[in-house]
């Protein structure tokens, strides 16, 4: 991967667990561009579970696992893993398994991790075939499932419009 994280990250993570006795922390991050172009991600601030979910499902949220340091008792606990053969949207998955459950979760406002982007590149998210529209519909699927709560009603909406348009954009169609 061309992705890298500051030296100082994990302890600073560590240390926040630590200290609020966390089961996640959530960091910034930076997005890096091949032309030397760096944006900061935007401060999160977390309120509470309810809204952590209802924000990672607008997308107001980041699904992804490489900015956040989880507690392994808790993973354990619960029994959460990532699924053999889903590629896309994995990180979303695993995260939608864990806020199932009541955790404790805290953020550090400072970017820690650096993700590489590049658009021109063959990644699932810019090379999208049936494959992998058929991943983001089992991910899709899975949340529908154990997200029944009336609350989340318009987000699933929501996800269901970004899959029709993620199926209108795979390229063996």
């Amino acid at each position: 991967s061309d992705d890298w994280v500051e030296p100082y990250a994990y302890e600073t993570l560590y240390k926040k667990a630590k200290e609020t006795n966390a089961d996640i922390v959530i960091s910034n991050h930076y997005i890096n561009y091949p032309n030397g172009k760096q944006i900061e991600s935007p401060t999160y601030e977390y309120i509470n579970q309810d809204k952590y979910i209802l924000d990672i499902m607008y997308h107001k949220a980041s699904a992804n696992t490489w900015n956040k340091l989880f507690k392994m008792s808790t993973i354990r606990k619960y029994d959460i893993n990532y699924e053999k053969g889903i590629n896309l949207g994995e990180d979303a998955l695993f995260l939608y398994k864990l806020l199932l459950h009541s955790l404790k979760v805290t953020t550090i406002n400072k970017p820690f991790y650096h993700y590489h982007r590049d658009i021109n590149s063959n990644s699932y998210t810019n090379n999208v075939t049936l494959k992998t529209v058929e991943q983001n519909k089992y991910v899709w699927q899975w949340k529908r499932a154990h997200y029944k709560d009336k609350k989340y009603d318009r987000a699933h909406k929501y996800s269901t419009i970004n899959l029709a348009f993620t199926t209108i954009r795979a390229n063996d169609a």
